[in-house]
């Protein structure tokens, strides 16, 4: 807190000019003396000239204002006395003294006023220029303060940094510096300074708080500041364990960085409000400069934890080169996601869908922790929670000595000598095919959501590097691009409209598909030939790439066939997105090489999870039926799978499970139509 100007202090010349002139304009030979509030509140005697004018001290009457008391010798009366207030100067004033007993004249108070009024201008200017050089002071502090915390390279150092460095600018008694963790919930101290015994006992566990509890949460919450002048009293603190009640006042600054808080400084000083506005100020200055440079350490952390996590995902890809058969890759796998994971013991095995058995293909496990030995294969059956890791591909953490754990696992843990477990899944594609096993025979882990999604992505990688060159030659062999349009193909659609339909019913998630069918394209190959119609194919599904949303998959189904697969999209949005669609290849002309302009239209149904089907055949059949209820009806337009369910199929027409080029060209109604002319 940046004090008022001091009555010990030497008095400005100005301050004493005003005085001496005083003096003398209203005749007051017994004296003039200019009394100021101290830095504590308290009158003090700042400057005095004449006999009377140490006759006389200030003293607070019954009503709260103050008046001079008379002192020293009664033998030297004095004839008439005025007090002056001085105005916005904290409570001082000006005492005239005359000898001769003549009172002061009512002009004679109207001139001391304007002096003690232009007493009080020099007065304010004298704090105001005391002020600014202190502030300058104080951001120059802050400057430096601010350099040095950029060179800290972790957050205990910076944190420390901020305890040490703040006590040049602001007078505390314990400084604490706490961090948001990324959950958003807590609050854990990194570094906590108390200048005298009576914090000497605060841990980092008694001083963990949440977001919202507290004072310290509470500024975490709302993201504001908060002078607390008596914080024993106050109703929103809580009290520390293993602390005793003390009188203290409390600063606490959120720390901000990008608008949002990341952590709190909170200071505390013995005794009723010892923070002022001047110090609220300071540290809010302060803490713009310690969120940015704990940040940077954050990233710097970040950096080095990420290039060892890169470090271990590019030894775990290039793993299936150091490896001729399945059992030796898994256990390089398993020895390499030890070391990475820090754990004592890793297990990779081999789960074929359809059947209960996981079979190990190969485990690792350093100094001290127990191989599986002779337990090579295992039923599914009897464990749960491996169950459980495998349908929802999501990691799993048992520890040995938590009752709501799963008891079979436990079981095998104890026999093993393990104390903490994490079940993840190797999967690949969509499927899962294999497990990994990490697991620890010391003390017990806890492990962040950041560590287990990172176990998670080494045992992807661990998936991919299982799967053999057969593997990867029928990948290369199955191209999912269809080559003409360059959209998706038939089978790759099949694949993605199945997760997605697996990915609805197990989230909930909407999901809506719409089947195109193009009127009259069959005229279009047998009038200008098949690389013309090649041609117009490629310009339709460039409208339908334009047409769609980024997360919309396109996909050619066959011949003059298109789908559009939309995930998370309901029935209304779903039909605002296949309007737009059809709309967008009726508004586009289609030039050929020989200058004609073609004018399309499209026919298409609609069919919404779970309304129209559960399962990726169902949807297709509704969207199929949908499609060639438009066709009857001229086409050109739009069906909802339900609102054709009740119609059958027109006669002759083949069935919805056919494979692409199915037709080679529209319903004979729509064949009929034909191209149009250019204008």
């Amino acid at each position: 807190m940046i004090p008022p100007i001091d009555a010990a202090e030497p008095t400005p010349n100005a301050v004493q000019a005003i005085a001496v002139e005083l003096r003398r304009a209203l005749r007051a030979d017994a004296g003039i003396a200019v009394y100021l509030n101290d830095a504590d509140g308290d009158l003090r005697l700042a400057y005095a000239e004449g006999s009377a004018a140490t006759r006389f001290e200030p003293r607070r009457r019954p009503s709260g204002r103050f008046g001079l008391h008379r002192i020293g010798d009664e033998a030297r009366p004095v004839g008439a006395t005025l007090l002056v207030p001085i105005p916005d100067i904290r409570g001082g004033f000006i005492f005239l003294a005359r000898s001769a007993r003549q009172p002061f004249t009512p002009g004679e108070r109207s001139v001391a006023g304007v002096y003690a009024r232009q007493l009080a201008t020099q007065l304010q200017a004298v704090d105001l220029e005391r002020r600014w050089s202190v502030w300058a002071r104080h951001l120059e502090t802050i400057q430096r303060i601010g350099q040095r915390l950029a060179r800290l390279s972790t957050e205990e150092e910076v944190g420390l940094a901020i305890c040490t460095e703040t006590k040049q600018v602001i007078d505390y008694h314990n400084c604490r510096v706490y961090r948001l963790e990324p959950n958003g919930a807590d609050l854990t101290p990194i570094a906590f300074r108390g200048e005298i015994s009576l914090y000497a006992g605060e841990t980092t566990e008694a001083l963990r708080c949440t977001v919202g509890e507290g004072l310290t949460g509470l500024v975490a919450q709302r993201g504001e500041p908060l002078i607390v002048d008596d914080a024993a009293n106050d109703p929103r603190a809580v009290e520390i364990p293993g602390t005793e009640a003390i009188i203290e006042s409390m600063l606490l600054v959120p720390l901000r960085y990008d608008e949002r808080v990341t952590g709190v400084i909170v200071l505390s000083k013995l005794g009723y409000g010892q923070f002022g506005a001047d110090d609220l100020r300071l540290l809010e200055i302060l803490a713009d400069q310690a969120a940015v440079a704990l940040e940077n350490a954050r990233l710097l952390a970040g950096r080095d934890e990420l290039l060892s996590e890169l470090r271990a995902l590019l030894e775990i890809t290039q793993s299936h080169a150091e490896a001729s058969d399945e059992g030796t890759l898994a256990r390089n796998l398993a020895r390499k996601m030890t070391r990475a994971a820090d754990v004592e013991h890793c297990t990779v095995s081999r789960w074929d869908e359809g059947t209960t058995i996981l079979r190990t293909l190969g485990e690792y496990c350093t100094a001290g922790a127990s191989e599986a030995g002779d337990l090579t294969e295992f039923d599914l059956v009897d464990f749960p929670a491996t169950r459980s890791c495998l349908r929802d591909r999501r990691p799993v953490v048992i520890q040995a000595d938590d009752p709501a754990g799963d008891p079979a696992e436990r079981a095998l843990m104890r026999r093993l000598g393990q104390t903490t477990l994490v079940l993840l899944p190797l999967v690949t594609g969509s499927l899962p095919v294999g497990l990994v096993e990490l697991s620890t025979h010391r003390a017990e882990r806890r492990f962040t959501a950041a560590q287990l999604s990172f176990f998670l992505t080494m045992a992807n990688h661990a998936g991919i590097a299982l799967e053999n060159a057969r593997l990867v030659e029928r990948l290369r062999r199955q191209a999912d691009i269809d080559q003409v349009t360059g959209l998706v193909n038939h089978r790759h659609l099949q694949e993605r409209l199945a997760q997605e339909v697996a990915r609805a019913g197990r989230t909930g998630a909407p999901l809506a598909i719409a089947l195109l069918d193009l009127d009259g394209f069959k005229g279009v190959n047998d009038r200008f030939g098949h690389v013309e119609g090649d041609v117009v194919l490629r310009e339709v599904a460039s409208t339908l790439r334009l047409s769609v949303r980024t997360n919309d998959i396109v996909a050619r189904y066959g011949g003059d066939e298109f789908v559009v697969v939309m995930p998370d999209t309901g029935g209304r949005e779903a039909r605002a997105v296949a309007e737009r669609v059809i709309e967008g290849i009726r508004a586009r002309s289609y030039p050929l090489t020989d200058g004609t302009e073609l004018r399309l239209a499209a026919s298409a149904g609609l069919a919404v999870y779970p309304d129209d089907g559960r399962t990726s055949r169902r949807l297709l059949e509704r969207a199929d039926r949908a499609m060639y209820t438009v066709k009857d009806e001229g086409g050109g337009g739009l069906r909802r799978g339900v609102e054709a369910a009740l119609r059958r199929p027109p006669p002759g027409s083949p069935g919805p499970a056919r494979s692409p080029g199915r037709r080679g060209g529209a319903s004979p109604a729509a064949a009929a139509s034909g191209p149009s002319r250019p204008a």
